[in-house]
């Protein structure tokens, strides 16, 4: 009895270990949606934690916003994301431009307007070419990581924290 409850455990663990992992592929066929964001406190915000934190960066890096909507007031993180690895276990249903700078948005019930739709992979590769291109040449993915970044919270459109990820 004691023998079949191990060989019953080792079973379960090696399924579990087994099962495939739930990351979408660097060469993925999904759609992105396109939105305009036309809050101008929100698009400051963005200008503002970009200005501060990413302007001039010599790294590949995709900036964030997960947007809540919780009893008719705004809450959202901004940060940004270095590991290609990381980003494509997230949701990544929509996106928008401020200028020429590509926002992924996380977001339970979209409150902005769409606009269009394109594939994500072509956003993600060009984001992050060097880490495509070490994937391209080695087959290997992720490639290392070594950066670490700053988040910021808002309630309210008011900053209320600011944190090293």
């Amino acid at each position: 009895m004691k023998k079949q409850r191990i060989i019953y455990l080792i079973i379960m663990c090696l399924c579990i270990s087994c099962s495939p992992d739930k990351q979408k592929s660097i060469n993925s066929e999904e759609m992105i949606k396109l939105v305009k964001i036309s809050d101008s406190l929100l698009l400051e915000n963005l200008n503002q934690y970009y200005e501060n934190n990413l302007k001039g960066a010599d790294f590949e890096y995709a900036l964030i916003l997960n947007y809540k909507i919780l009893n008719n007031t705004s809450s959202y993180d901004i940060f940004y994301e270095v590991n290609l690895s990381q980003l494509l276990k997230d949701t990544l249903n929509y996106f928008t431009y401020l200028e020429d700078i590509v926002i992924f948005i996380q977001v339970d019930k979209n409150p902005f307007v769409v606009e269009s739709k394109q594939k994500v992979d072509s956003l993600l590769k060009r984001l992050f070419q060097q880490q495509y291109d070490y994937y391209q040449k080695y087959g290997e993915f992720p490639p290392p990581i070594t950066y670490s970044y700053e988040k910021w919270k808002y309630f309210d459109n008011k900053l209320v924290d600011k944190k090293m990820h």
